[in-house]
């Protein structure tokens, strides 16, 4: 029998030694997701990060809530570490509360950075709009000229060149 596991521990360790080494992953393109699903996802990260310090935050607070309302009583010394509701002196109710408001408080925080974060998009969308409308100014240092285009006239002159380049690629054909 112990034959047989080293056998296999064999024959299953050596298989890394055939396998394929590259585990490098391709990253992601910007197009890959649209742009609601990297909002959710973003959403859903910084919601659930501030889970954790929110739920320390509150349970500080109504530890201190509840220490200055019982009139500064030892026995409501906040302990935010306690490792259970009996150390901590907590009901059920009083703990659905610091849960409830905990994932509040980090819902709060995750739709805050939402909307602060789909503004700033938004704006530089518009700016990036602004800029490619703007005139294109082309200067010649050797002749100090300056001219001005358009978009739409630096498409028409770039599809005029290549006609161009065309018709005389296909006329120095026809003459061989």
């Amino acid at each position: 029998m112990k034959k047989f596991i080293a056998l296999l521990l064999l024959i299953t360790f050596s298989a890394c030694l055939f396998a394929n080494t590259n585990t490098t992953p391709e990253p992601y393109s910007d197009d890959e997701f649209p742009d609601w699903a990297n909002y959710l996802r973003r959403y859903e990260v910084i919601t659930l990060g501030t889970l954790p310090f929110a739920t320390l935050s509150v349970t500080t607070i109504y530890g201190l809530y509840r220490y200055i309302d019982h009139d500064f009583d030892k026995n409501y010394i906040p302990n935010p570490f306690a490792f259970t509701s009996s150390a901590a002196n907590l009901d059920k109710d009083e703990q659905k509360l610091i849960l409830l408001s905990a994932i509040g408080v980090s819902v709060v925080a995750g739709t805050v950075d939402l909307i602060i974060h789909i503004v700033k998009k938004e704006k530089a969308k518009k700016k990036n709009a602004e800029i490619f409308k703007q005139d294109v100014i082309i200067k010649d240092k050797t002749e100090n000229l300056e001219l001005n285009y358009d978009l739409q006239t630096i498409d028409t002159v770039q599809n005029e060149i290549q006609n161009d380049s065309l018709s005389l690629y296909d006329s120095v054909i026809e003459e061989n």
